[in-house]
Order: C-alpha cells, then sequence, then structure tokens
C-alpha cells in the first residue's frame, strides 16, 4: 500500500507505505534484512546502483517469526532509526540507515521498485552519481511501475522510478500489476509448495490493484494487519526437471521445478509430469544449455522443440525414451536452429514411439559421439528438396528392426570424429540417402551393409568395407565425390544400376579404382569391386601366349553380385602404386578365368606413365580378377612378396620368404632393427633375376638381439633401384618373463609371449564376441592369417594351465 497521501492513523500528507512480505525461513532473533527503493544500474551505470534513494538495514529484536507468517513494516518517508517500523504481527524490527541520514526509504507514487537483500556491504560511494555497490546476495525483487518493468531510465520526473533487473533473478522477482499505489495479493491460500507459492505470486491474475484509498485497500480481504500464517508444504526439488507450469518458454524459470532456468551443469529431465511442451526459441535467438537431457514419457507425451534461429548446447548426451505404450514423443529442430550433444539415443517400447526430427537443411546437429536408434525410435531427416544434416562424431547404431527407423530422404549424416567410426545394424542393410566422411584422422568402419542413394562424398578418411557383412552399396542413380588417395573405400563397394560406374576403392593409402561402361542389362543387376595391392601371379602363373608378364603389385576382383548384366571393364595405373608402366600400347588388362590368366586387350589406354584408365578390347560376360599386364618385357610392373616371416630357432632367428615370380630381382637384403626404427644390413642373397614360378628363400641371423628385436627385406633390382617388405618382429629371452605384444594387419596377426607351444588362444571383439581360437604352435610366438578383419580394438588371450594373459590391440 504504497499511498502517497496519507492515510487514517498515519500524519497528514506523510505518503506512508506498509509492506507485507512473509519467508520460507523462520525468521530468528538478530536476523538481518537490508531493504532499498535505489534502482539497480541507474543511469546506465554498470553493475552499480542508485544512491539519491534510501538503503536501511532491519533487525529482528523480538521473539522468532514462523515461516509463512504474513508481516507488514510501515515506512514513514522519514529518513533514520524511525525510517521502518514493524506493523505486525509486532513492532520488534531495529533499523538502520545505509544510505545517509537525509535519504529515506520512500516509494514513490504511480510506481516504484523494492529490492530485499541480506548480508555484504552497501557502499553509497558518491552522493548523487547513482555509483553505489552491493556485494550481499539479492533475495527478491518487486516493480509496479507502469509501463515497462526493469528497465533502467535516467529521465526525470520518473528516472528514480525504473530500475533494471540484477543478474540472476529472473524467478526471485516480480512485476505483477500495472502502476498502482494500491496492490494487494488475493489470490488462493491453500496449502502449497514453497516452488508454487512463488508462482501463485507471480501472477497477476492473483492481485487486485483496484482498489480506491486507504480505504479500499484496507477493507479488502485478506487482511496482511492479522499477520496469517500461510501454509507452506516443505517440498524437496529437482533441478533440471521441466514442469512447464506457466509456459512452453524453456527461459521462463517458473518453468522448472528449482525455478531456475539450467546451466551448463543442470541434468534436464522432460517428462509427462509437465503441463506445457518445452520450446527453446519462443523469443528468437536464444541460446540454452545444459548438462545432458532425459526426454521420457510413460503418460501425455511432452516434445521438445529448438526453433526460431534458437540453440540448446547438451554437453553430454541426450537420451529419448518412451518407456510405455502410448502417444509418440518428439524432438524437433526447426528453421535453421543448432543442437549439439555428445550422444543422442532413439527408443520406445513399439515402433515410431520416439522421434528425433531435424528436417530443415540450414539447421546444425552436431554429436561429438554417439548416434544410437533403438527398437521404437526413429531418426528423420527427410524434406520435400534438402533435408536435415547431422554430423557424428562416434558411431551410429540403428538396431531396426529394419532400415525404416531412419527417414533419410533428402537427408544428409556427415562423419567427422577424430578417430575410429562405424556403422552397426541389427544385421539388415541401413540406407543413407548422402553420406558424407570428413574426417581428420581415423576411418569410418562398416560393421553392417549399407546402402547411398544419393550422394558418397569422400572428403577425407576411408571407409572400411567387408563382404558381405559390411559391403557398402550404391544404389541405382547415386554417384560419389572428392574421393583421393585421402579418402576412398578401403574393401569392397557395390553398385546397381545400368549407369558407367567408377568405383572409387584402394588400399592402405592409394586409392586404385576400377569401373565398369557400356553395360548391357536390367536395373537391377549388379557389380561388385575390391582392389588388392597383391601380385596377380597369386591366382596362379599360367597365362594365354600373348601375355608376356602380369603385374606383380596389384588386381582388382571386379564381378557380378546380382543379375547377368554384361560390361567392358576399365582398370587403372598410378606410379608407384602400380609399378612400373612404360609403353601403353603394350600394355593390356587380363582376367583370370580360373585355369590361366586371359588377354582381355587393349581397348584403349590413355594416360601416361604417372597414371591413366585402359578397358577391355570389348565388353565382357565373364567376371573374375582382373590385372594390368603387358604383351612384352615394357611396364615391368614387378616383383611383390607373397610372404616374409622371423621366428626363433635353436638360439638363432630363422628369415623365410616367398616370391611368386620375379623381374629384373637382382638381390635381397636382410635389414635388422632394436627399435623398429633404425635399421642395419645383415647379410645379402642373391635373386632370381626372372622367374615366373613361386620360389622360396631361407637363412639364418646367428647373433640375434637379445629381447624384442625387428626385421625386414629389402628387394633390389638390376636397376638400382629397391623397396623395403614389411616389418616383422621377433622375441627373444627366457620364456616366462617376455610380455605378450600383438601387432599385424586386417590380414595376419602375431602375438610374441611367454607361452609354451600347445597354449589355448583367444581373439575376441570388443562386444565378447569370439572371433578365432586354438592352439599355439611353436614356443612364444603366434601367428594367424587369413583373418579379415576390421578396423576397431580386439583382446587377444592366452592360458597354459592356471596362468593366462589378455592384451588389447588396435588395427
Amino acid at each position: 500500500n504504497a499511498n502517497n497521501g496519507g492515510c487514517p492513523g498515519s500524519p497528514a500528507g506523510s505518503g506512508e507505505d506498509l509492506i507485507s512480505f512473509f519467508c520460507f525461513k523462520t525468521i530468528e532473533y538478530d536476523t538481518r534484512i537490508i531493504l532499498t527503493d535505489n534502482g539497480y544500474e541507474r543511469c546506465g551505470n554498470s553493475g552499480r546502483w542508485g544512491n539519491t534513494e534510501g538503503t536501511v538495514q532491519i533487525r529482528r529484536t523480538g521473539p522468532a517469526i514462523p515461516a509463512g507468517q504474513v508481516i507488514t513494516i510501515r515506512n514513514t518517508q522519514v529518513a533514520g532509526a524511525g525510517n521502518i517500523i514493524g506493523i505486525a504481527p509486532d513492532a520488534s524490527w531495529q533499523c538502520t540507515s545505509l544510505n545517509g541520514a537525509t535519504t529515506p526509504l520512500a516509494l514513490n507514487q504511480g510506481g516504484d521498485q523494492l529490492f530485499f537483500m541480506q548480508g555484504g556491504v552497501w557502499t553509497t560511494n558518491t552522493p548523487a552519481s547513482h555509483d553505489a555497490q552491493y556485494t550481499g546476495s539479492i533475495l527478491y525483487g518487486f516493480s509496479t511501475h507502469p509501463t515497462i518493468p526493469w528497465t533502467q531510465s535516467c529521465l526525470s520526473p520518473a528516472g528514480n522510478q525504473r530500475s533494471n533487473l540484477p543478474p540472476g533473478m529472473n524467478c526471485f522477482s516480480m512485476a505483477p500489476t500495472t502502476a498502482s499505489d494500491f496492490a494487494k495479493y488475493t489470490g488462493p491460500l491453500t496449502i502449497e509448495t514453497q516452488r508454487n507459492w512463488m508462482i501463485r505470486v507471480d501472477n497477476a491474475a492473483n492481485w487486485t490493484s483496484s482498489y480506491v484509498g486507504c480505504a479500499g485497500y484496507n477493507g479488502g480481504l485478506p487482511n496482511w494487519l492479522l499477520a496469517p500464517i500461510l501454509p507452506i508444504s516443505v517440498a524437496s526439488f529437482t533441478p533440471g526437471l521441466w514442469r512447464g507450469t506457466t509456459s512452453t518458454d524453456w527461459f521462463d524459470c517458473k518453468n522448472w521445478d528449482d525455478v531456475e532456468v539450467p546451466v551448463n551443469t543442470t541434468n534436464v529431465r522432460v517428462d509427462e509430469t509437465a503441463g506445457f511442451h518445452c520450446v527453446v526459441g519462443v523469443t528468437p535467438g536464444g541460446n540454452a544449455v545444459c548438462a545432458s537431457v532425459v526426454q521420457t514419457n510413460s503418460g501425455s507425451p511432452k516434445n521438445i522443440t529448438v526453433q526460431s534461429s534458437s540453440s540448446l548446447a547438451v554437453g553430454g548426451p541426450i537420451t529419448m525414451q518412451r518407456t510405455s505404450n502410448g502417444g509418440a514423443i518428439f524432438l524437433t529442430v526447426l528453421t535453421g536452429s543448432t543442437l549439439s550433444a555428445s550422444n543422442l539415443t532413439v527408443q520406445g517400447t513399439l515402433p515410431n514411439e520416439a522421434w528425433f526430427r531435424n528436417e530443415d537443411p540450414l539447421n546444425t546437429v552436431t554429436l561429438s559421439g554417439d548416434l544410437f536408434i533403438g527398437t521404437g525410435g526413429v531418426v528423420d531427416l527427410q524434406a520435400a528438396a534438402v533435408g536435415g544434416r547431422v554430423f557424428i562424431g562416434g558411431n551410429y547404431t540403428d538396431l531396426g528392426p529394419n532400415e525404416l527407423n531412419l527417414a533419410e530422404t533428402n537427408g544428409t549424416i556427415i562423419f567427422n570424429g577424430t578417430g575410429a567410426q562405424s556403422i552397426s545394424t541389427a544385421g539388415f542393410q541401413e540406407v543413407f540417402y548422402n553420406l558424407t566422411v570428413a574426417k581428420a584422422t581415423g576411418s569410418l568402419t562398416l560393421n553392417d551393409p549399407l546402402a547411398v542413394r544419393n550422394v558418397l562424398d569422400l572428403t577425407s578418411g576411408l571407409i572400411n568395407t567387408s563382404s558381405p557383412g559390411g559391403l557398402l552399396t550404391m544404389r541405382a542413380g547415386s554417384s560419389w565425390i572428392n574421393a583421393t588417395d585421402a579418402s576412398f573405400v578401403n574393401g569392397p563397394l557395390e553398385k546397381i544400376g545400368l549407369t558407367d560406374f567408377t568405383f572409387p576403392v584402394g588400399k592402405g593409402a592409394d586409392m586404385r579404382p576400377c569401373g565398369i561402361t557400356g553395360i548391357t542389362g536390367v536395373p537391377a543387376d549388379a557389380f561388385e569391386a575390391e582392389y588388392f595391392p597383391i601380385s596377380a601371379y597369386t591366382w596362379g602363373v599360367a597365362m594365354e601366349p600373348t601375355i608376356d608378364h602380369l603385374s606383380q603389385c596389384e588386381y582388382w576382383m571386379i564381378g557380378r553380385s546380382a543379375g547377368s548384366a554384361d560390361a567392358t571393364v576399365e582398370l587403372t595405373w598410378e606410379a608407384p602404386a602400380s609399378c612400373g608402366v612404360t609403353d601403353l600400347p603394350d600394355l593390356i588388362v587380363a582376367r583370370w578365368d580360373g585355369t590361366i590368366w586371359r588377354d582381355r586387350g587393349n581397348g584403349g589406354a590413355v594416360g601416361s606413365p604417372l597414371a591413366g584408365t585402359i578397358p577391355t578390347a570389348i565388353q565382357q560376360t565373364l567376371f573374375s580378377p582382373w590385372t594390368l599386364a603387358s604383351i612384352s618385357s615394357e611396364n615391368p610392373l614387378p616383383i611383390t612378396l607373397v610372404d616374409f616371416t622371423a621366428r626363433p630357432e635353436n638360439g638363432m632367428v630363422r628369415l623365410d620368404w616367398v616370391t611368386a615370380s620375379e623381374h629384373e630381382n637382382a638381390f635381397f637384403s636382410v635389414e635388422r632393427s632394436a627399435d623398429g626404427i633404425t635399421f642395419e644390413h645383415l647379410f645379402d642373397v642373391p635373386g632370381a633375376i626372372n622367374s615366373n614360378v613361386t620360389l622360396t628363400y631361407t637363412d639364418l641371423d646367428r647373433t640375434p638381439y637379445t629381447g624384442l628385436s625387428y626385421y625386414r627385406l629389402r628387394q633390389t633390382d638390376t636397376d638400382g633401384n629397391s623397396t623395403v617388405s614389411r616389418v616383422v618382429a621377433v622375441m627373444f629371452g627366457a620364456l616366462e618373463e617376455r610380455p605378450l605384444l600383438v601387432f599385424g594387419t586386417d590380414d595376419d596377426l602375431t602375438a610374441l609371449h611367454g607361452f609354451p607351444a600347445g597354449s589355448r588362444y583367444t581373439l575376441l571383439d570388443m562386444a565378447g564376441r569370439i572371433i578365432q581360437e586354438g592352439a599355439t604352435t611353436m614356443d612364444g610366438r603366434t601367428d594367424i592369417r587369413g583373418l579379415d578383419l576390421a578396423n576397431g580394438a580386439y583382446v587377444f588371450r592366452l592360458v597354459s594351465g592356471e596362468r593366462a594373459e589378455s592384451a588389447r590391440f588396435v588395427r
């Protein structure tokens, strides 16, 4: 009751005010509360207060006032100890001025503000400069300014009636009425929690401001001068629990159980207990943060929407889970907004019960970790023209039961993690519309089949595939862009349809494409291709008379995977991966028919010795392994080792290697290293110069290093050029003292250990599935060949009696 004109019982014209309030805690003896009607950031002084109005401290000098009892004080508008006088339930308060003996606290006619504070220090500073400082806690703020509450001003005559709202007070302040000098809470008085009392008091519908003068105010009910006790239900609250009490606005603190808008350490939960759905972006441009989000419903669904160019930055995971049958829950990103999180999980109990929707191409959805689609979950990226995008830094898993759990039409999924990533399903073929691989380091592995319907963008990073379990399929009408030595398909690739197609396949650090053109068949026909940097003589040495020699560096598997289409086959060459193309007219394509290498001709080789393309002379009707060959001694395509091994034997190291054929091979040099980096020359072994048959070589290192050492083989041509083999390792020392070391490639694995021959080994993936098991055949070493391991982490375990040892390794 800011009467500002005097009421019966007050000095004439004094304009005294009555202020009624209650607390959630008992006010004990000696409790101190600071009151001020100075405005915060008056005249634009950032972080400072006005200092021309009153600031006082009232100290409780009587018995404790219980929580919930309404307290009424009288503001006499007289500076000093008599500025504030207790009225109800008693007068036991002591008043002290903090802002000068001549500046009383006095509420202005036509609207004003009042702050309740506690602790700290009020410093007035320069009078009339509006640069006062306060270091304590601001408990609550109240404003009845007529037009725009909580905005500062310096303009007379109403400048001292307005104030900014101090930081962090959105839910600890109110402006429930338009301008009034007689404003009274007349809402419900039944028992309620602390949180809901605040919401009641902050609701303008629970206030009456139509009283005429003091008589009208005093005659209206409730009569706060009777000091009633408002019943409070003391209840715990949950930070981050969305209650949706008053609106859909994420940034309205009254919508949260603890009356606090989440910060980056808050774990958010949205469930069926909420009144309204949750929206980030009711006011465009809002930037919301939290630590995690759980959106779960067993009753009436409550949805989350990020819209109006706003953002939701989640420091941890988002989990969407419908826990019982019912209406679907939705998390939707709209209209150029941004969502980021570590992991996203979408799942329900029945099909289509939990939906993550990102259909706008202007949105940015970024996951630093995994995307997991469980039973009942749907990820919707589809749109009529260009759909939504999702950036994934971890793994993609869809447990189906089929590809319909991803609504991908016109959408794009981008893998951009810095380590190994994978795509897994429940065994079905997933379908992406657009797939982008943009990885600075690491590769993407398909653990289950995947099809691309539109564009495969190979910006950076390999895709590791396998057939049939991890096959990548390009659907009819699809295409790829940007493939280079830094990004290609490392394994088999399938293409459906009748359009000409170049397969961006390779191995290691080399993309070595091949192609099919002039396809005749039906639209459902398909071809599959894979590149191998291995001597073509691996398949056999028999050749038609027109073939002088084959490539000893590489071959391709190109064949039909569906239907009976015919096509012209195209191979490529590239220095140095192809080991030497010197004469394009003498270069041909050769095919292994199971018995002999067939001359499939030169349909017009184009390029230079550095790189080029060569098609078969005519359309092909039979398919099998393919390689580059030569009709003369040109195009050397020289030696590639079939195998190179090293193992302990009788205190020495036995070195064995095998060649399928040799071309101008002068000699081999065995080199040894203690650290795998710096190698020393041991001895030379003469080569066969030229050979088209398999040759085996054996020699010994009679003075090996103790402990772990490394060997490699250097092959030198007659012209002095040389190449080196892969490095192999050997362990010496007492058997039981040797540590378990595991290393290898996708095809071969070597374990050096301290276990005797006959020990049992098991190779497992990180899910605990057994890939291979068996018994060691020699002391201290186990070699496993032909594994075809996908990129990822594995565990190798050895057992002998009661002794067991395991090692984790990554390939």
